[in-house]
């Protein structure tokens, strides 16, 4: 997670920054010229060493990776 200075970004990169909530969101991932559109959960997980402080759960399919910073 980062802060994002919305004025100084290149509008590009700002097609594929989203706000989530604590909770899972299912996001969808565009597809490339060598892989399909591919559809996975992300869940926020507060982490509680600071004040907003997130880890982030990515299931896709029945594998599951834990993303704490």
């Amino acid at each position: 997670a980062t802060i994002v200075n919305f004025e100084k970004c290149d509008s590009k990169l700002m097609n594929y920054v989203k706000g989530l909530k604590t909770g899972s969101t299912l996001i969808t991932l565009p597809g490339t010229q060598n892989m399909p559109e591919t559809s996975m959960t992300v869940t926020l997980i507060p982490a509680a060493h600071c004040v907003g402080s997130t880890m982030f759960l990515f299931t896709y399919e029945s594998k599951k990776i834990l993303f704490t910073g």
